[in-house]
């Protein structure tokens, strides 16, 4: 099993996706972990920190004598810094995805994510689900699918960027 670092528009997409959908007035995504109990209302800075911690942990486990951060796939906690912020940018911008996309986009980000112990019981893990619960919902408003964000090798973009 490989795994890599998706890209950073991809977690931002995935967050931005939950933020825009919660059901709350707080603008907060609730999120029930189903093994410790616990629920959690995660704003979306808080999401994106999230999702971006259990990729980097994943290829850190999965890849450990690569390098020190992301198991290689970043070289400094300064290109660390660059990926998360700009995770943190694309999470606030609209990304006009189908419901269908969303959940290729999860499917993607769980595997690229579950080589840390425990991956079932992470906050990741129930964010990741609750995202995906939330985009299944949605496909019954939503007009059939046009997938609008291609898979690159690297994980989801949108067309424009997955063929440059």
């Amino acid at each position: 099993m490989s795994a890599f670092l998706v890209p950073a528009q991809h977690i931002g997409a995935l967050a931005g996706f939950a933020y825009d959908n919660c059901e709350n007035d707080d603008d907060l995504t609730r999120v029930v972990n189903r093994v410790t109990n616990e629920s959690n209302d995660y704003s979306l800075g808080t999401m994106v920190a999230i999702l971006v911690r259990a990729n980097v942990d994943s290829l850190q486990a999965r890849y450990p004598h690569h390098g020190d951060i992301a198991g290689g796939f970043l070289d400094s906690e300064r290109a660390l810094g660059h990926y998360d912020l700009n995770a943190c940018a694309s999470a606030i911008l609209k990304h006009d995805l189908h419901p269908v996309d969303i959940c290729n986009m999860v499917d993607c980000l769980m595997y690229q994510c579950d080589n840390v112990p425990d991956w079932e019981s992470s906050e990741a893990y129930w964010l990741l689900r609750t995202i995906n619960d939330l985009a299944a919902r949605n496909l019954g408003s939503q007009p059939p699918a046009k997938v609008t964000w291609d898979y690159s090798g690297r994980g989801f973009l949108p067309n424009e960027q997955a063929s440059a």
